[in-house]
């Protein structure tokens, strides 16, 4: 940790003017847990280069890794106010409200806009990454929804994303952290409206979830082995 001040505190001597030694300093702070340097070395960073989308987004980024809820909230809105057309502002806007459980009409708006993304030219495991935020949209908007008792609702949103499970699937965009998404749906949101609706015809519906979960946690071991095989295979 000294090597590191050190060389940070030379970098900010010879390079004051330079936006990304605060926001390397920034990002030092976030893995040490210390949210005053994480804060400070941000705004520093802005302050210097206040139309550098990408200060913003890291800015997220580590607010989010040191639980700094509010702060995290507060910064995605201002960032989106500032940047509404990058679609990684709209992702970290989406993830935090989904951390405070504000499933309104914005989240749903972002929600559509970040769907589209998944058909973009972008990387194969950044478009993974953001079809599990997309499955975890429905399936904590459905957790939610159990806990107020909205139970009809609920049970829509948890087949949407059995819905999208199955999309992306068929686009190859799921991997171990999606399944594991998945997984939480057997005790969060299956469970909870078995309990619920017990003699409903619905339990029928829920007893394949929990099938369908099953099979998809096996299909995704193979495809996952297939493609570790395929990268590391001999020339």
């Amino acid at each position: 940790e000294t090597e590191i001040q050190t060389i940070i505190e030379e970098l900010k001597k010879t390079h004051p003017d330079f936006c990304e030694v605060y926001r390397v300093e920034a990002v030092y702070h976030t893995r040490i847990n210390n949210t005053e340097g994480v804060i400070n070395g941000f705004e520093k960073a802005i302050n210097l280069q206040p139309n550098y989308v990408n200060l913003y987004n890291y800015y997220s980024d580590c607010l989010s890794k040191i639980n700094e809820t509010e702060k995290f909230l507060e910064n995605t809105k201002k960032t989106l106010e500032k940047f509404p057309n990058n679609d990684s502002t709209k992702l970290y806007r989406l993830l935090a409200k989904m951390w405070t459980n504000q499933f309104d009409e914005e989240s749903a708006s972002l929600y559509k806009e970040i769907d589209k993304m998944i058909y973009k030219d972008l990387g194969i495991q950044y478009k993974r990454k953001i079809g599990m935020r997309l499955l975890r949209y429905h399936m904590s908007k459905s957790q939610i929804e159990i806990e107020n008792k909205k139970y009809d609702d609920a049970f829509l949103s948890l087949k949407r994303a059995f819905k999208k499970f199955f999309d992306l699937e068929s686009r190859k965009l799921v991997d171990n952290y999606t399944i594991d998404q998945l997984k939480k749906a057997k005790r969060f949101n299956i469970e909870p409206l078995m309990n619920v609706y017990r003699g409903n015809v619905r339990i029928k519906e829920l007893m394949i979830f929990n099938m369908n979960i099953h099979d998809a946690i096996g299909r995704v071991a193979q495809e996952v082995t297939f493609r570790t095989k395929r990268a590391f295979r001999k020339v």
